[in-house]
């Protein structure tokens, strides 16, 4: 039996972000390669709050929340098996997690740096292909950026608003 179909958009969500390999080209844009960063030790869809990792081992870290705005309304039509259509918006949240003592660490390189390399490859990695697969109609981000802006230096933290839109019948 299949997974109930918010569940399987995370499930895609997840199996996306875990391919994440430093050096792994993601795509070519006019004159320039796009390469993965970082190597996320964790991606997962049971992320925890920031403080609650101890020890750090499983950082660098990708995680996928369901969160606040998500709504389901039937369409006006019926689908190939003759059931009804709804109207999917899912929303979500990835949150990245970086460690102050990463093995690249220097005094010239700074756990802000290492997000900005995290928050960019997440940003690729789920962009390149904004259906998920044909599994939905638009996959993009929304909404504000949240950051630590620094404050918790050697450690840092992003947060990232992400939509999905779809159609499907209910099984």
């Amino acid at each position: 039996m299949a997974a109930p179909f918010r569940a399987q958009i995370i499930q895609a969500i997840e199996a996306r972000l875990a391919t994440i390999t430093a050096g792994t080209l993601v795509y070519t844009d006019p004159g320039r390669n796009i390469r993965y960063r970082l190597t996320p030790k964790t991606v997962t869809r049971s992320v925890l709050p920031m403080d609650q990792y101890e020890p750090k081992d499983d950082w660098p870290l990708l995680g996928i929340m369901r969160w606040a705005g998500s709504t389901v309304a039937k369409d006006m039509h019926t689908g190939a098996h003759g059931r009804l259509v709804y109207e999917h918006a899912l929303s979500l949240q990835i949150r990245g997690y970086v460690r102050g003592d990463h093995p690249i660490l220097t005094d010239a390189v700074l756990a802000g740096d290492l997000l900005e390399d995290l928050w960019a490859d997440h940003f690729a990695c789920l962009t390149v292909d904004p259906t998920l697969g044909g599994l939905v109609d638009d996959f993009g981000p929304v909404g504000e950026l949240e950051t630590d802006q620094g404050a918790l230096e050697p450690d840092a933290y992003f947060i990232q608003p992400w939509l999905a839109r779809a159609s499907a019948e209910l099984e």
